[in-house]
Parts: structure tokens; sequence; C-alpha cells
């Protein structure tokens, strides 16, 4: 059945992009700005230096997204940041678009906030159109323009929230993101740096998974856009120990290469704080393999499931893990059950197949036959001690096809020779990882 009315939407958005080229032929209106190189060097002489604002994570004239798990404590990071940048005479605009004033007021029962700390949140009288985002932005944009300073920070809490939709629309995505560039350079334009920071949730972490630029939820145009993102977890050690993961930085900073540790904790006066108390690898602070293991156990078993009621590794991983990217993980453990129950991998099956062999052909020097799994661990062995490729790169890939040939003569089927290969990789330290059309052999 066709669906009228999804038809007619995409009707009437070409109609509004096809007036509105028109428009821009007939009113002479551009989407680029094209001037002499000489200009452009004039105008950034005439904008102030770029400054960090905290370490590197943080760099005035720049839109820098947060990310983190939800109850993480995200909110009271974006706090104290705003407290700090207050009080080095930079006006903090703090557009708080979910938590209400008495969470906040219990948060921090007994602390004066610096003037120079400003709060928004949605004001329920107005009714002019109704809460949109471009009702939202065109008053965020008003606030700052009509208070004093050159160096304004925004904060925005948080990007769902300022949208009124998902993050995962690309449509949306885009308009928030390109708003907030365009309002940025209006402040280069004008010598002034406009720094904004916007909160962001996740996707699904898989615990003791390290944070990538894939956990921040929403349309991959929100890393496009964003000039610095910065990912902020909970350490293992310790639930009031959280840390701050630098992911991707734009301009001329360097990308910390460790996470810096935050103590979360309330003063004498019942006011909640965090305390910097050092850099250390990321790792030290993900749950141990010992203390992980009950979980991931369940979670094996639970893929191995889904895996015989027909689930594909990509579904399994969604729900599993929150996302697509850990098909391999998935792959892997289901192959492990797999060697568990099949019979072929026992061991007294491996050592009663070379004794036929022996015993078949006393001659053999290697009393190993063609249709023995042991056979197919000698020829991996071989090639781990022999292919140049590998030793140079500590990875290597095979081929379905290279995998067909080697088997073509004997009863070993394409599952068994990927379950012996997983089995015989993971006991020299490497992941073998199937794919439709490949296998690639990379370290743990």
């Amino acid at each position: 059945m066709i669906d009228s009315g999804h038809n007619t939407g995409i009707i009437e958005n070409k109609l509004r992009q096809s007036v509105k080229s028109l428009v821009n032929r007939e009113t002479g209106a551009r989407t680029t700005r094209l001037k002499p190189l000489n200009k452009w060097f004039e105008l950034a002489d005439n904008q102030p230096e770029v400054e960090k604002l905290f370490h590197n994570f943080i760099v005035s004239g720049e839109i820098t997204v947060v990310f983190g798990d939800t109850g993480i404590g995200k909110t009271l990071l974006a706090y104290w940041l705003g407290f700090k940048f207050s009080r080095t005479q930079r006006k903090v605009f703090y557009y708080c678009l979910e938590m209400q004033e008495k969470q906040i007021r219990n948060r921090y029962p007994t602390l004066v906030a610096p003037d120079d700390f400003l709060r928004a949140d949605l004001d329920p009288d107005f009714n002019e159109g109704g809460f949109n985002f471009d009702n939202i932005f065109k008053s965020i944009k008003s606030d700052i323009e009509e208070s004093d300073g050159d160096k304004p920070v925004l904060i925005l809490d948080n990007l769902k929230a300022l949208s009124l939709a998902s993050m995962k629309d690309n449509e949306i995505a885009i308009k928030v993101m390109q708003a907030l560039k365009k309002l940025i350079n209006e402040y280069k334009e004008k010598g002034k740096w406009l720094t904004i920071i916007v909160l962001s949730h996740v996707n699904k972490i898989g615990k003791g998974m390290p944070l990538e630029l894939n956990h921040l939820s929403g349309a991959k145009e929100l890393q496009n856009f964003a000039d610095a993102i910065i990912g902020f977890g909970q350490s293992a050690q310790d639930p009031k120990l959280k840390y701050l993961k630098h992911l991707k930085v734009r301009g001329g900073v360097e990308l910390h290469q460790q996470v810096l540790l935050l103590q979360s904790f309330n003063d004498v006066e019942g006011n909640h704080d965090f305390k910097e108390v050092g850099w250390e690898d990321e790792k030290l602070h993900l749950p141990s393999k010992a203390s992980d293991s009950g979980q991931s156990s369940e979670m094996m078993h639970t893929a191995y499931d889904m895996h015989k009621d027909g689930h594909s590794y990509s579904v399994i991983s969604q729900q599993l893990f929150g996302n697509e990217n850990h098909k391999g993980t998935v792959c892997k453990w289901i192959q492990k059950i797999k060697c568990r129950e099949l019979e072929c991998l026992n061991d007294e099956e491996g050592i009663k197949q070379e004794q036929q062999a022996k015993e078949a052909n006393p001659e053999s020097t290697t009393g190993i036959v063609r249709d023995s799994l042991a056979w197919i661990e000698k020829r991996l062995d071989e090639w781990l001690q022999t292919d140049q490729d590998f030793k140079m790169n500590k990875s290597g890939t095979f081929t379905l096809k290279n995998i067909e040939s080697l088997i073509k003569d004997s009863s070993i089927t394409v599952e068994q020779f990927d379950i012996t290969a997983n089995k015989f990789f993971e006991q020299n330290g490497l992941i073998y990882t199937v794919k439709p059309l490949t296998r690639d052999i990379t370290p743990f």
C-alpha cells in the first residue's frame, strides 16, 4: 500500500526547496561567501587569540559536545565548568531544559553562585507558536546579544531537549548544529569568541567497553559539526570517580592521550564539587575480566540463543551493546560455544583421529590425515610461522576462496574450519573475525 501522507510530505519538501532556490536566485542570496584570501586574513587578525578554557578539552570559539550515560552526572559536570568560567570574567549562559531549579538547589544547598552565571529554562507562559527549535534558538540568541561581554560561554543541557525531537533524525541534527555554528561565526566576524558546550546522551555501552565516538547518541552529523567531543565516564574503581576522555579535537591543540580523573564529592556545606586527581589510562578504570566474567558469560549464551533463533550478528550486537559495532565479539562468542558443543573438537577425538591416521598410513611423516581438524591447526601454525606479511604487520586476512580451496578435497566444512581457526588463533593471542567474504586475524 502506498503511503499517501508520506508522499505528500516529500512533494511538499521538494516544493519548498524549489521555491527557496528560486527566491535565492531572485534575491541574489548565496550559500557561500567568496572573498579575496587577504580579506579572510584581515578577519582572522581581528579575532582574539584562541584560549584554552579547560586543558585542551574546551577551546574558545568552538562547539564542544560532552556525552555520557544517563545519571552519570553530566549536568553536575556542566555546572562545575560553568562556575569555573564565570569566575574568570566570562558570562555563562546555562540553558537547563530538563532539570528543575529545586533539583539544582538540592545539589547546591548553600552555594552563592557568581553573578556572571546565568541560568534559563523554558517559560511555561510562552504561547506564541509553542515550543519548537526555532523559537527556543531565537530566544537564546537574543539573550546573548542583549548582554555585555565579548567572551560568552553558552551551555546547552541538552541536545535532545533543545531539538524537541530525536537527534537520530539527520535533518534535525543538521539544523541544530548549523544554527550553533552560524552563531559562533557571527561572533567571530565581530572580533569576539562565543564558546558553546552541548550535553548529549549515549547509545548503550556494553559493560567494560572504553568510550568511543560511536557511543555518541544521534546522527553522524553531530560528530562532523562538533569541533571537540568529550566522553564522560565512571571508573570501575569507585562510583564517585569520574573521568573525561578526549575523542575529537580541531584547531591548534593536541588530543589528550589519557583520561582526566575527577573525584565527585560534597564540600563541608553540602554543595557538590569535583576535584581533578590526575591523568591515567582509561583501561585502568574499566571493569576487569574477572569481575565481568559473570555478565560476559550470560551475554555470550544470550548471543548464542539468539543466533540459534536465526538472528544476525548485527541484530544481536544491537540488542546486547546498543549498536552494531560488536559483530566480531558476537561471532567470537558464538564460535566459542560451538567449539564446546562439537564432538569433533574434543581432544579425545583429535587423538583418535591421529591414531587412525598412523594405522592407515604407517609411512606418513605427519600422522595427520586431511580430514582431521588437527591437520588444519598444523597448516595454520605453518602460516603463522612463515607468512611475511603477518610477521611485518602482526595481522592478516584469509579469503573465503582460500579456505574453500584448502578444504575442497576433505570432508571438513567451512564452519568447522572457522571454529578450529578461532580456537587456534585465540590460543596464540590473536582475534579471528569472520566476515562474509574474508577472515581477519588481528592482535588482542
